[in-house]
């Protein structure tokens, strides 16, 4: 669980020192920005798929036993 809370503060680290600068950014935080761009396309997909598939199977195995559901909400 700790690798997507690295993952946000290494996005608003760069963020802030794109934002800070009195030029446009350099190609190293661009390379960056896209490196982490697809570490965050990759930890969405996997919580997608764990959200689809293996929560309802959880949420299976809870109804057998006759515990309520894990229910996930979008804001």
């Amino acid at each position: 669980m700790r690798w997507p809370a690295k993952l946000a503060a290494q996005i608003s680290y760069l963020a802030g020192g794109i934002a800070s600068g009195d030029f446009a950014p350099t190609r190293q935080q661009l390379e960056v920005r896209q490196l982490l761009g697809q570490q965050l396309r990759t930890s969405r997909t996997r919580f997608d798929q764990l959200v689809a598939q293996d929560l309802a199977q959880f949420n299976a195995l809870l109804k057998q036993k006759n515990i309520g559901n894990v229910v996930v909400g979008t804001p």
